[in-house]
């Protein structure tokens, strides 16, 4: 991979890694609702300039269907469930949770297709959620409010990635990523702005909590969406995976630098076991193993199956 490419994809990787921590740092002023209204609404403000291309504002006339399926479950309702489960998860967990969407992505292709799945990918998808397990043991009650819940947050979450990612696969082939990318942005903001008004917090957020909604929905959506178009275009697939497993690492540090969240070795190993187990799932220790060259995916899969938060 060119040196400018592993420089785009580890900057992307910190980039959405900090999402979860700004994600962390803002849901408890604004609340779930409120801060991705706000969050989408800047991100398709920042992204509106896309609309200057004929071929965007084309796509989003013909495939407004479409587009609206993927701001409601594509983009306003994960962004809202890991929002959640940021209120009660710490911010590299979060992470290694919502890392688990291309393992989503590929079971709901292979349901979608009706093709049973692999051994290796159902031992993959075991080890994988065994690894959630372990990396929230101490949280998974679902008594007054416990962490369990959130976990089955960020679960759905990736799950809706996956869903939505084969759905504009097979229902919008053709549709610009750019055009995908304000659609979902400005029908979320349409989706959730009743929702947002009715549950607005009483009391006004600080600085910090501004400053965090602004950096989230500028430099973690809209600069994120452009820049990870922009290296689809030049990486292979492969490679592009490796987002899946950097930005965890890089939202476990943000957590310690700036909140003080500690990595334990229960966290540690959990983390590992589930990177592993998806890793396995997506086939690609068996790639190596047998150097074979790997296939390319789908653009729109790649578009969207590795998503940050």
């Amino acid at each position: 991979m060119p040196a400018p490419e592993i420089f785009r994809l580890i900057l992307l990787s910190a980039i959405w890694g900090g999402s979860f921590l700004f994600l962390r740092v803002a849901v408890p002023e604004f609340g779930p609702i409120p801060l991705i209204w706000l969050r989408v609404t800047l991100a398709a403000i920042c992204l509106s300039p896309l609309l200057f291309r004929k071929e965007n504002r084309e796509a989003l006339r013909n495939f407004s269907g479409g587009m609206l399926v993927m701001a409601a479950l594509g983009t306003a309702l994960p962004f809202c469930l890991l929002a959640y489960a940021t209120l009660t998860l710490e911010v590299g967990m979060t992470a290694v949770i919502n890392a688990m969407t291309p393992v989503f992505t590929m079971l709901v292709t292979l349901f979608w297709i009706r093709k049973s799945p692999a051994a290796l990918q159902l031992i993959g998808l075991a080890i994988g959620i065994t690894g959630v397990v372990v990396l929230s043991w101490d949280q998974l009650s679902f008594a007054n409010h416990g962490g369990g819940w959130a976990v089955l947050a960020a679960l759905l979450a990736a799950m809706c990635y996956g869903v939505t990612t084969n759905f504009m696969k097979i229902r919008m082939p053709f549709a610009p990523a750019q055009a995908v990318a304000f659609g979902s942005m400005a029908g979320a903001s349409l989706i959730l702005m009743p929702l947002a008004w009715s549950t607005w917090p009483d009391t006004s957020a600080s600085a910090r909590g501004w400053v965090s909604v602004v950096l989230l929905a500028t430099v973690s959506t809209a600069v994120a969406y452009l820049l990870f178009f922009r290296l689809m275009t030049k990486v292979s697939a492969l490679a592009a995976t490796s987002v899946t497993f950097l930005v965890p690492v890089f939202a476990f540090l943000w957590g310690a630098i700036f909140l003080g969240e500690g990595l334990s070795t229960r966290a540690l190993i959990g983390m590992l076991i589930t990177m592993g187990g998806t890793a396995l799932t997506l086939g690609l220790w068996r790639r190596k193993r047998t150097a074979q060259a790997p296939q390319p995916l789908d653009s729109n899969l790649r578009s969207h199956g590795d998503k940050g938060a």
